[in-house]
């Protein structure tokens, strides 16, 4: 199709107008202009062509003034009705948009925001009783008991009476200290109050207690029932613990004060009663220890199988070492637990690794002010076996028996030693015995840097480093003729221990100057 010329364009234009002047009407300026055709909306704009040289000399006719001023009219008026429209859907969207602004309620919303964050950080009186029942695992209220508490009926009582006689609840102190107290006269009594662990348990140890639930009832003929020290330290633990867990499950009311003191206050009476009841002074007439006394602690197992809850022993040195009274009697017991225990310990069965580790944890836990006081490695010391008198001919032999730390220097790999380590680990196939060996030498090697550590720890603390001194001398000295050539092994410490102990001794010397040392 050929291009449209600028005449014929022209042409058609003027068409369009005369058919518009023709319609009915007034014809002034001031008229309506009809609304023109869609055709005229969709014809494409053309630019305009110059003529061709042979038209130049016709020119094209030109438009009227009435038809030039209608035309203006109508294209202002048309321009003005679309403005209008656009303004219209502009004005329409912005009256929308305000008058949903205008709906919101701002203020009511800043309110609900304000009370929902005061109904998480503040507790009320009944939300902290609510709080100390729910750690305690306790109920004040006979119909408000179920299977995952325990009911107090002295407290409830107490409680009762105070309500009546319009003294209003009880400081919060005495509801913990009495809870406490009341539990724990009823464990001395025989009893066992405590709850199912599969009721009284967090989510976060739901699973660890269902199976420990389901173990115990495939052999609950064969363990034999636990003594009142070990039920009355399980429900002190397990409060101490169900506080962590308060904690980390409303940290944000936790955090603040009631909430928070009630909380720490929990954590330390617990800690305060178990003290007392290791000193067997809880309660009176009762012996919560048993037949071992200062023999064994209820402390024993739970430190073995590394099941306290974290800051409690370290808490529990923190409020007893400034009394050495109550310090010896509390520590001593676990102390002489962990030396009986090692006495039995061996190699072959990684029996000697849980109370190496034990002891290696707790001469390193520091207390005081500055954190520079090791109690424990001041209590080692001072027990009763530490530096034993020699009474027979057999010196070096009788110290590596009889000294406290001569159990856990003793661990060997030699066969006079540990006849089982033969069995075990050298079978004659070299190819079998080799990886074993490489494990058993590891396994040496372990045990060896923790008795470093339980040296280093004692001889840095200043109480206690004179007396480390004289047991490592007195070692030495009874043992000198190991040097001969033809010593009495029988009278003399084994190989297995001298080897510790120059193994302890070199890594000793390791940070020492030779040039800063007194010749």
């Amino acid at each position: 199709m050929s291009e449209l010329s600028q005449e014929e364009i022209r042409r058609k234009r003027l068409a369009r107008l005369e058919v518009n002047s023709a319609s009915p009407g007034p014809s002034t300026s001031g008229s309506q202009p009809v609304s023109p055709s869609p055709s005229y909306n969709v014809s494409p704009f053309t630019p305009p062509v110059p003529p061709a040289p042979g038209d130049r000399g016709t020119p094209p006719p030109q438009k009227s003034d009435s038809q030039s001023t209608d035309t203006s009219s109508q294209m202002e008026v048309e321009d003005y009705s679309q403005s209008e429209e656009k303004n219209n859907v502009v004005s329409n969207s912005q009256v929308d948009v305000d008058s949903g602004i205008e709906n919101m309620e701002v203020e009511e919303s800043k309110e609900v925001t304000q009370n929902r964050t005061s109904s998480t950080s503040d507790s009320t009186e009944d939300q902290v009783q609510v709080t100390i029942s729910r750690v305690l695992c306790v109920s004040w209220s006979q119909g408000n008991q179920s299977d995952s508490s325990i009911f107090l009926p002295e407290t409830a009582a107490g409680m009762s009476q105070r309500k009546q006689e319009g003294d209003g609840t009880p400081d919060t102190q005495d509801l913990i200290s009495q809870s406490l107290m009341e539990v724990m006269c009823q464990i001395a009594s025989g009893e066992n109050p405590m709850p199912s662990p599969l009721t009284c348990s967090t989510p976060d140890d739901s699973n660890e207690n269902i199976a420990e639930a389901s173990s115990s009832q495939n052999n609950t003929s064969t363990v034999p029932s636990p003594s009142l020290a070990t039920t009355g330290l399980t429900y002190l633990t397990d409060t101490y613990a169900r506080v962590a867990n308060e904690e980390r499950n409303n940290p944000k009311r936790s955090s603040m004060p009631p909430l928070k003191e009630v909380l720490a206050e929990v954590r330390a009476q617990c800690v305060q009663h178990t003290s007392l009841m290791l000193q067997d002074v809880l309660v009176e007439e009762v012996d919560f220890t048993g037949r071992l006394g200062p023999l064994s602690s209820p402390l024993l197992q739970p430190v073995l199988k590394q099941t306290l809850p974290r800051g409690f022993l370290l808490e529990l040195l923190a409020r007893t070492h400034s009394n050495p009274d109550t310090l010896n009697k509390v520590f001593s017991p676990l102390l002489q637990g962990l030396y009986r225990a090692m006495q039995g310990a061996s190699v072959v069965g990684n029996s000697h690794r849980k109370p190496l580790e034990a002891l290696s944890d707790l001469v390193d836990m520091r207390v005081g002010p500055t954190a520079s006081l090791r109690p424990i490695c001041h209590l080692i010391t001072h027990q009763v076996q530490f530096l034993p008198d020699i009474v027979t001919g057999a010196a070096g032999r009788e110290i590596a028996r009889t000294s406290f730390l001569g159990p856990f220097l003793s661990i060997s790999v030699f066969a006079e030693d540990e006849p089982k380590v033969a069995d075990r680990f050298f079978s004659g196939n070299a190819s079998n015995d080799k990886p074993l060996q490489s494990t058993l030498q590891q396994e040496l090697e372990n045990s060896r840097i923790l008795l470093h550590k339980i040296f280093h720890d004692v001889l840095v603390n200043s109480s206690s480093r004179e007396a480390m001194l004289a047991y490592i001398a007195a070692l030495l000295r009874n043992n000198e003729k190991r040097s001969q050539i033809r010593a009495e092994e029988r009278a003399l410490a084994g190989d297995g221990f001298m080897l510790n102990l120059l193994s302890v001794m070199q890594l000793l010397a390791v940070k020492v100057k030779l040039h800063t040392v007194d010749p």
